[in-house]
């Protein structure tokens, strides 16, 4: 990733009357519903769940042998998406700042957090400083980052093998929980450190702190199998194949809120210090599924991404309540409000505009994708 470029300012907030509009009514919305900023029960107890069954299933997996070897491959798979669960759910909310405030509290998630082999303070800064902050800017945002396979932006380099990358995603985002759990957060301190988001003291920890959590991991998930009778081929295709399912199911719902038709892609070059940054929100995001509570309470209310970017220290929870003001006010300053009515729709908007970057039709063009 290349080092931030200063020049990508954007209109001070006192500027921007969207901004300052959106926020008085928000925040007056919550005052007079009693609605807390930070998660509630249900919250909690949606963590407590989502955790039960990650660890229980595990612990009947290594540690009984009542579940059919057939059914134990399901099974494994499952442990792939309830970490993904827990990743969209506890993970993103923690380090946001948005699940709680309490010190014991936020000690606690990193349980969860640890049990799906993450590291929280990357996250923090990947994903809040970063992501959120520099949205769809290719050469900063990491989440459109090509890796030369791919081409998710009309800035980015074109080769052959791109037309096919619609049929190929899914296996390469199911690599996604495999550089977590290797070699990406060691790259990262390093990076953040020269980027000067760490001192030379808290990457030394970090690093410490990383390499004993991935160890810790695979002890758990590796290790252990084994010393309790599991043959130790079936252990790694087991293991290989939880990684892959949650890879793949985290990356693809983090994508479609960014890597779609109708959302705005800029270079990293471009001067952004005339344009609003909640507009710019706008522009590079885009909900799903609004009416699908199911939805929302699975997925963290990641389907609510332009809600989420708006208001990051806002937990999930209350993004449904929110987004009705948040769509009334964006269209009554002709701003954009992309949405799409469910979650097979964004599903598949995300793979058409995949196959379109592919296409060498869309080199011809650099302007954004619409």
């Amino acid at each position: 990733m290349k080092e931030i470029n200063t020049q990508l300012e954007f209109r001070s907030l006192s500027e921007d009357a969207f901004a300052k509009t959106l926020h008085k009514r928000v925040s007056t919305y919550l005052k007079e519903n009693g609605i807390p900023r930070r998660g509630n029960v249900g919250l909690v107890a949606k963590t407590i769940v989502l955790t039960g069954c990650y660890i229980g299933l595990y612990g009947t997996l290594v540690f009984s042998s009542w579940i059919p070897e057939g059914v134990s491959w399901f099974a494994w798979a499952a442990m792939g998406i309830l970490l993904g669960l827990i990743g969209m759910n506890v993970l993103h909310d923690k380090v946001h700042g948005s699940y709680t405030n309490h010190r014991i509290g936020r000690f606690l998630l990193e349980i969860p957090i640890f049990l799906i082999g993450a590291e929280s303070k990357i996250w923090e800064i990947e994903h809040n400083h970063i992501h959120h902050h520099f949205t769809n800017i290719d050469g900063i945002d990491q989440d459109i980052s090509p890796r030369f396979f791919f081409r998710f932006s009309p800035h980015q380099k074109w080769h052959w093998f791109h037309r096919m990358q619609a049929f190929y995603a899914p296996f390469l985002y199911g690599l996604l929980l495999f550089e977590w759990l290797s070699i990406k957060d060691f790259i990262k301190v390093r990076t953040y450190l020269k980027e000067g988001h760490l001192s030379q003291r808290q990457a030394r920890m970090l690093t410490v702190t990383i390499a004993l959590k991935k160890s810790l991991f695979h002890v758990i998930f590796l290790l252990i199998p084994l010393i309790f009778g599991m043959v130790w081929y079936i252990v790694v295709l087991k293991y290989l194949l939880m990684l892959t399912v949650g890879g793949i199911f985290m990356t693809l719902i983090f994508q479609l809120a960014h890597v779609t038709h109708n959302v705005d892609f800029t270079e990293g070059s471009g001067l952004l210090k005339d344009k609003s940054w909640h507009r710019f929100q706008l522009e590079t995001t885009h909900n799903f599924a609004p009416n699908h509570w199911w939805v929302t309470a699975l997925l963290g209310g990641l389907n609510y991404q332009i809600e989420h970017h708006l208001f990051p220290d806002i937990s999930h929870v209350h993004y449904r309540k929110l987004a009705p003001l948040v769509r009334k006010t964006a269209t009554e300053f002709n701003y954009p409000y992309h949405c799409y009515p469910s979650l097979g729709a964004a599903l598949w908007n995300h793979f058409s505009y995949l196959n379109r970057m592919g296409s060498p039709s869309s080199v011809e063009s650099s302007s954004p994708s619409r």
